[in-house]
């Protein structure tokens, strides 16, 4: 009967295991809609929510690994080990009251999709396998756990950052460009509900098939849940069809926007390369970004400038 409870032990230990290191690389696979996650839910730019995704896939692997090597199993792992999943999935309650029981929670990347209440169950049985273990399989300290804890864990958090290493986003470029916006108006679908050519806006231009254009909008509809306040507006360019598979697939139907089927009038306005990404000001593009570079607190001072624009 020991040896059957300390092989059943094991065997849900290094399971347990798995589960964290899959779940971290799985997220760093896909680590874009993650790092988004945290812009979401904490008043921070590109590059600190880049830090603290890493940093979370590196705690997951650190859990994992301590696990394995048997480290103060029932002191601190398996306490932590728990109290981290409630702290998971405390969040996920809070999400699906903010936006329901939709979508990717990103538990495991876009490796397996699932809803936020099937995370809460999955957390709820790896709890339950915690607290199993707490009973039959309590693990021996041995010497040089510290040490090799140590180890362990500077290995773990710093992984994530060699594998994917954290981009410095640069800042907006100061441009001073005209445009027409009447074709928005003419040919759009819906007219938009705002006058775009008064006033500020960051006026963003997708095409619907364009992959990287569905990075950027699911970045847009980050920033539009998170803050409102800006005047964010897609101007999206394809088929009625692809509008719907668009809006979908980046969830930014709740973002305003127009759809334009002429290319050319759409081209004339976007440039010759998409996504982009204009400061308008009455008319005049003053500034120019890639969507990581769209910082809140940079839009929030633009916004309070008196810039020139047009008359």
């Amino acid at each position: 009967m020991a040896m059957l409870k300390k092989i059943t032990g094991l065997l849900l230990l290094l399971a347990l295991a798995a589960v964290f290191f899959i779940s971290g690389w799985t997220k760093l696979l896909s680590l874009e809609p993650f790092t988004w996650s945290f812009i979401d839910i904490l008043p921070i730019g590109i590059t600190a929510a880049s830090i603290i995704a890493r940093l979370f896939i590196g705690l997951e692997w650190m859990l994992g690994a301590w696990l394995i090597a048997h480290l103060f199993l029932r002191s601190i792992t398996y306490k932590a080990t728990i109290l981290f999943l409630l702290v998971l999935s405390v969040y996920l309650i809070l999400l699906i009251m903010q936006q329901g029981n939709t979508g990717n929670c990103g538990c495991f990347g876009q490796w397996i999709y699932m809803k936020p209440l099937a995370a809460i169950w999955k957390n709820l049985i790896l709890i339950a396998v915690l607290v199993l273990l707490w009973f039959i399989y309590p693990g021996k300290a041995y010497s040089a756990q510290w040490y090799i804890g140590l180890l362990v864990t500077m290995f773990a958090f710093a992984l994530p950052f060699v594998i994917e290493p954290v981009r410095i986003h640069g800042e907006e470029k100061s441009i001073h460009t005209q445009i027409d916006l009447s074709p928005i108006f003419l040919q759009g679908i819906p007219k938009p509900d705002i006058d775009l050519k008064e006033g500020k806006h960051i006026i963003c231009y997708f095409s619907t098939t364009c992959p990287h254009c569905k990075k950027a909008a699911y970045f847009v509809q980050t920033m539009h849940r998170r803050y409102p306040e800006l005047p964010l507006f897609m101007v999206l360019n394809g088929t009625d069809a692809l509008e719907k598979s668009f809006l979908n697939e980046t969830k930014s139907a709740e973002v305003p926007h127009t759809l334009m089927t002429n290319t050319p009038a759409f081209s004339t306005m976007a440039g010759k390369y998409v996504p982009t990404i204009l400061w308008v000001n009455n008319s005049v593009a003053e500034k120019e970004c890639y969507y990581t570079e769209l910082d809140p607190g940079r839009v929030r001072k633009w916004l309070q400038e008196k810039g020139a624009g047009n008359p």
